[in-house]
């Protein structure tokens, strides 16, 4: 029987966290045929992608400015999952966003428009992740929600003047809400008894109704 080393095992390459440019022309994802996982390209009429970074830490995902070329990605140091957020150029330089490098953010989206990104963070404290909005013409950001637990923004209303939030309360049990930016009011939509997951939600097109993947009532 024929054996095999560990070297083949060693050059296996992965591509993952596809998004689709907002054209729809040119497919972008992340790969490590590099060794190291960068941003990539493919134009859907040619064969072969072209690579869009060249960092020298890992890229953990990557997603569009609506209307744009631009691109948020995300990076820790030394795989330290303290992630910081830029700006992907055309020209493959990094724009910093977040530039705390002592603390943990979460991507939560960018607005519609395009002109307002959401993530948490524990800046305030290491256990609490507070929600901020941050403009992406000015850089400047605003911490929109605070609160003891761990909040995470999950997407924007398509009205683009909310944001989907979600409490971790366990790794088994979550909620998801409707923060209102202007106001800071938080309308939770999953109330429920015992432990639930709500998973994977979309807004219809009007942003009127929500669609989850729940097993709630199902434990």
């Amino acid at each position: 029987m024929k054996s095999i080393g560990v070297k083949q095992f060693l050059h296996v390459r992965t591509a993952d966290h596809p998004v689709y440019h907002p054209e729809g022309n040119q497919l972008t994802f992340i790969t490590n045929y590099s060794g190291l996982p960068q941003v990539w390209d493919l134009t859907m009429s040619k064969g072969w992608p072209t690579q869009a970074s060249f960092t020298d830490e890992r890229v953990i995902f990557v997603k569009y400015i609506p209307g744009t070329n631009r691109r948020i990605v995300g990076m820790d140091v030394g795989v330290n999952e303290k992630q910081q957020l830029f700006i992907l150029e055309e020209n493959g330089e990094l724009m910093p966003l977040t530039n705390s490098p002592e603390h943990i953010h979460h991507f939560g989206g960018v607005s519609p428009d395009g002109k307002y990104l959401a993530w948490s963070s524990n800046r305030r404290h290491p256990a609490f992740f507070d929600i901020y909005v941050q403009n992406l013409e000015t850089y400047e950001s605003e911490r929109v929600f605070k609160g003891d637990g761990l909040f995470k923004p999950v997407k924007w209303h398509p009205e683009g003047n909310s944001l989907l939030i979600e409490k971790i309360n366990t790794n088994l049990d979550n909620d998801l809400g409707l923060l209102n930016i202007a106001s800071g009011a938080v309308t939770w939509l999953t109330y429920h008894e015992g432990e639930a997951i709500f998973d994977s939600p979309q807004f219809n097109f009007d942003g009127d109704e929500l669609y989850v993947l729940t097993n709630m009532e199902r434990l």
